[in-house]
């Protein structure tokens, strides 16, 4: 059986057995989920939902794309969470490195009393005015044990098909360590910061800390230092050069001086001196445009 198959089967299971609708969040528009899955929910689709959705649709969006992404960075697992309309849900996530993040929620179900829920849970405290639907499903005890682990094999599943479809598709060429490197190469000249590559990622700060080390052997910084004196040294070796600070500027220092104390850092000589080494050995304009970090 296909791998695709194996999936579909195991969400349809899931639905079938918890009598709920499984909804993979920002699915939409996405071939990975359109050439795969195209009947599968990319949104929550339950009547209470949708009417919940209509009067305070910030607030789903917000919890969504930041509560729920942010609770998964601090538990790495399924979890239950009960949203600010009351319903309760189970969550895995699709994570592909260097890819968007997918949640895949499970529900609704009428919740369990906060005392009898995980503690790994999402649990808001602070409920909007909502009245709750007499058909919301609820799950036995053993009901409630089990969908974690039905929910675990479904991320692993969709997180290993993707992944596999992403690293062969001509639409997705790049692994982790090409997505750093065009982020680079791409920004160098903005104000960027660590945070900022974490976001592209859809990573946290910490853990795209720990990759970019162990992918190059250097930090964030480092990377982007490199990157931008390689950059003022091709305009150094114009025949006819901008002046020194807007050579920094431009390559995105954000000081005089601290592209004074980089370019020295990392050439072992200031740019006055790095010129003049150029002028010397007469290779002023014979230098190419700089490569991209690799």
């Amino acid at each position: 059986m296909e791998q695709v198959d194996v999936v579909y089967n195991l969400i349809r299971t899931i639905e079938r057995v918890y009598r709920c609708r499984v909804c993979i969040v920002d699915g939409a528009g996405n071939f990975l989920f359109s050439r795969n899955f195209p009947d599968v929910d990319t949104t929550h689709l339950a009547p209470a939902c949708n009417t919940f959705r209509h009067q305070h649709r910030s607030v789903c969006r917000s919890f969504d794309e930041h509560s729920v992404t942010q609770h998964y960075f601090n538990v790495k697992n399924v979890f239950f969470k009960i949203c600010h309309a009351g319903f309760m849900e189970a969550v895995t996530t699709v994570v592909i490195p260097g890819y968007k993040m997918f949640h895949v929620y499970a529900g609704i179900f009428k919740p369990f009393a906060e005392k009898d829920m995980p503690p790994d849970s999402l649990i808001v405290k602070k409920r909007l005015q909502f009245a709750q639907p007499d058909e919301l499903t609820v799950l036995t005890p053993e009901e409630f044990r089990e969908l974690p682990t039905m929910m675990t094999l479904l991320g692993q599943e969709l997180t290993s098909l993707f992944q596999k479809q992403l690293y062969e598709s001509t639409q997705y060429p790049l692994a982790p360590q090409a997505v750093i490197r065009d982020f680079i190469n791409s920004q160098f000249r903005r104000n960027i910061s660590l945070a900022d590559l974490a976001r592209h990622l859809g990573w946290t700060p910490s853990h795209t800390t720990v990759r970019v080390r162990g992918y190059f052997g250097k930090t964030f910084t480092e990377l982007l230092n490199i990157r931008r004196v390689e950059n003022a040294k091709w305009l150094l070796s114009n025949e006819y050069p901008v002046p020194m600070a807007g050579i920094g500027k431009v390559s995105g220092f954000s000081t005089p001086s601290y592209f004074f104390r980089v370019f020295r850092k990392i050439t072992g000589m200031t740019p006055v001196e790095y010129r003049k080494m150029l002028v010397e050995n007469n290779k002023l304009g014979q230098m190419s445009p700089p490569e991209n970090i690799g």
